[in-house]
């Protein structure tokens, strides 16, 4: 761009800064960068939103936080979403939590987006109850009602930690109608943790949901298998071959038997 006589400019710079973010290519956002501050962008909203997910997503959160802090008269909430969202990325679960504080202080609304950030942050920090009380806090202290994606994260977090009947216990306290990135998330954990019959649950609920998939039969097979539940596995086996359902390539139905 530079070599043909092109400025950038705050339309330019995010869109190239957003190529070098799916590259995860750090020396060209870098570059960017350095041609951010000569054009003079280095302020702008736009930009400087664009280089603190660059940052992130490179790998580099600790200048992408510096990008938030020299930003302070400027920033919105596409800003503290994507640093919020850089610590997430990054495990700094606090960081985010932190964040997330000062947003309130200063009078920025959170919205959906920054919850599911954080949330998520707490997931994979195994911050679990620092989580559920940010959950729990939604309502009462941010004026804010729970999406799925939210309710799905706090699953997530109590699977992980194989905190499973606490997970069901919370899904049947939910509200809303269940979709299969709830399920799904319980599956996976169970598969993890060989648990039989909750994973026999969250099978079932997926097959119900999606009978097309033949992935959701094949996991159930392989609760059965490990548990030596033969005959169980024979019939999921049967029940999927009948519905017509394909077998996803990579997946085996083969388990050795102890």
């Amino acid at each position: 761009m530079k070599s043909q006589g092109v400025s950038g400019d705050h339309l330019v710079f995010p869109k190239v800064l957003k190529a070098c973010s799916q590259l995860t290519w750090l020396d060209g956002g870098m570059w960017v960068h350095g041609g951010v501050v000569v054009s003079g962008h280095e302020q702008h909203f736009h930009v400087c939103n664009a280089l603190i997910d660059m940052y992130a997503k490179c790998g580099n959160v600790l200048s992408g936080r510096l990008v938030f802090e020299e930003m302070a008269k400027t920033r919105d909430l596409v800003t503290w979403n994507a640093m919020i969202r850089g610590f997430g990325m990054h495990g700094l679960a606090q960081a985010a939590l932190n964040l997330l504080q000062d947003m309130k202080r200063v009078g920025v609304h959170a919205d959906a987006l920054t919850f599911t950030s954080v949330l998520s942050a707490c997931h994979h920090s195994g911050l679990v109850e620092e989580g559920i009380e940010l959950f729990e806090s939604m309502i009462g202290e941010y004026g804010f009602v729970p999406r799925m994606e939210h309710y799905s994260c706090v699953v997530n977090m109590l699977a992980r930690v194989g905190r499973l009947e606490a997970a069901i216990n919370f899904i049947h306290q939910m509200p809303l109608e269940l979709d299969k990135s709830v399920w799904g998330a319980l599956l996976t954990a169970c598969l993890d943790q060989q648990n039989v019959e909750v994973g026999k649950l969250a099978a079932e609920k997926l097959i119900q949901l999606e009978p097309e998939r033949a992935g959701h039969y094949v996991a159930l097979y392989s609760i059965y298998a490990e548990a030596g539940r033969w005959d169980d596995a024979v019939n999921v086996r049967k029940e999927m071959e009948g519905r017509g359902s394909v077998k996803p390539s990579g997946q085996s139905w083969i388990t050795i038997r102890n």
